[in-house]
């Protein structure tokens, strides 16, 4: 059985990185020089090394090849918040896509 703290800490790693993703792709919308001191492309920034924080203390706690399919995650949540936030369309192919990763991820881990 997984150590349940690990991976809390990699599930929690996997939603800031998928923030982070979405708080960068909506800096994107302007020019190169106004997006590096945007606010949601420095929270970005921010996110994504507080996710890399999370999965490294993840990994001092349970191994990686327990720890590293959990990442697999940050596609089902990228998935759903750029639906949310950035309007991109879900349809049946994402969703049986998400499944198999879903599936895939247990199956690694258990």
């Amino acid at each position: 059985m997984p150590n349940l703290l690990a991976m809390a800490l990699a599930t929690a790693s996997t939603i800031a990185v998928a923030v982070s993703m979405v708080f960068v792709k909506k800096a994107t919308r302007k020019n190169l020089s106004k997006m590096l001191f945007d606010k949601m492309f420095i929270a970005g920034g921010m996110l994504f090394v507080a996710g890399i924080v999370l999965i490294i203390l993840a990994l001092k706690l349970e191994a990686l090849s327990v720890v590293f399919p959990v990442g697999s995650l940050t596609y089902v949540w990228v998935m759903l918040l750029s639906a949310k936030f950035l309007e991109e369309r879900i349809n049946k192919w994402k969703i049986f896509a998400v499944f198999f990763i879903v599936i895939g991820m247990l199956l690694t881990i258990f």
